[in-house]
């Protein structure tokens, strides 16, 4: 072997070389790059696993009527008699943040007109406020009924839905409306 034989076998070697180095570059830097993301994907599916799900339970209120507040009465609407219901309840707020009452109803009872305010956190003014997280406020809800209801001075007696802004519908069971004018015998 002489010297140019032996200088093409090296350069054609080295050239070898340097061809199953660039391959083996090349796949090692894809491999790595594939697991790097499997590595980032289990990552992130692991975390999201373990975080807590900031789901919204079905109850975010807690609601009592305040003693004796339920009353009734008649009155006139467009010339046609009907039965203004009011009652007023503490309300406490259970969950983490703010809670707003959007709309009150009657379980059973077909309503023409219905109010819900609650005391303002800060002030003694009623409206359409937030209660705060672990505070308990104050609220009126009135609403208007067919007079055909209410007969006499007798108690009514009703369910109330208030609905929060989430949906959750909060039931007040047998709430009793006592007349607020009794007729003098």
């Amino acid at each position: 072997m002489n010297l140019q034989e032996l200088k093409e076998t090296l350069t054609s070697n080295e050239a070898f070389k340097t061809y199953i180095i660039t391959i083996i570059g090349i796949i090692v830097g894809w491999f790595s790059g594939l697991f790097r993301w499997i590595f980032n994907r289990i990552k992130i599916w692991y975390q999201n696993k373990k975080a807590p799900i900031n789901r919204i339970p079905k109850q975010t209120l807690k609601i009592v009527p305040r003693p004796f507040s339920a009353r009734w009465s008649v009155g006139k609407e467009n010339g046609k008699s009907i039965v203004h219901l009011a009652i007023d309840f503490y309300i406490t707020n259970i969950y983490t943040s703010n809670v707003k009452v959007l709309d009150a109803y009657l379980k059973k009872e077909k309503v023409h007109t219905r109010i819900v305010s609650v005391r303002h956190p800060h002030s003694n003014i009623h409206g359409r406020y937030p209660i705060l997280p672990g505070e308990t406020t104050e609220s009126i809800v009135s609403f208007t009924i067919d007079s055909k209801k209410v007969s006499g001075d007798r108690p009514y007696f009703s369910d109330i839905v208030l609905v929060d802004q989430f949906g959750n519908q909060h039931l007040v069971k047998k709430i009793e409306f006592k007349c607020m004018f009794s007729k003098v015998k």
